[in-house]
């Protein structure tokens, strides 16, 4: 059997682990919200988020539950997602919308270099066509 202090700490790790994924999640909302909810987006964060919970719940129960996910983990992990969002959720999503604008503003400006060269190309391409345009010779 187990240990009651080895549940009391499971319990409590798996309260952790359900906190986390909570706050995971709040901070993919506000990116999502960011943007504007567009398809391709809300796809790609949602198959992340299910990726990183799938990963995190089997490490988890692997390294803390012994390889077992016990029931008590799975209702003390979303008691623990429970309290993020009643206790914390609202005093931090300005916070995590505030990191979203300066996710997309640095993105923004990691992508000025690529339009100027998109630019360049353009015009490169332009003149390039105007400048070796050879009509049929007719042979």
């Amino acid at each position: 059997g187990v240990s009651l202090d080895a549940q009391a700490q499971d319990f409590l790790a798996s309260l952790l682990l359900g906190a986390a994924l909570a706050l995971l999640y709040d901070l993919l909302r506000a990116i999502r919200l960011r943007r504007k909810a567009s398809g391709a987006l809300t796809g790609a964060l949602d198959a992340l988020y299910c990726l990183l919970l799938a990963l995190l719940s089997f490490f988890f129960a692997l390294r803390i539950g012994g390889g077992e996910l016990r029931l008590f983990m799975l209702l003390s992990a979303l008691l623990g997602a429970v309290l993020y969002f009643a206790l914390l959720a609202r005093c931090l999503r300005p916070l995590w919308a505030f990191w979203a604008d300066v996710l997309f503003a640095l993105l923004a400006l990691a992508a000025v270099p690529f339009r100027l060269l998109k630019k360049l190309y353009g015009k490169l391409a332009k003149f390039a066509k105007g400048t070796f345009f050879f009509p049929a010779t007719g042979l």
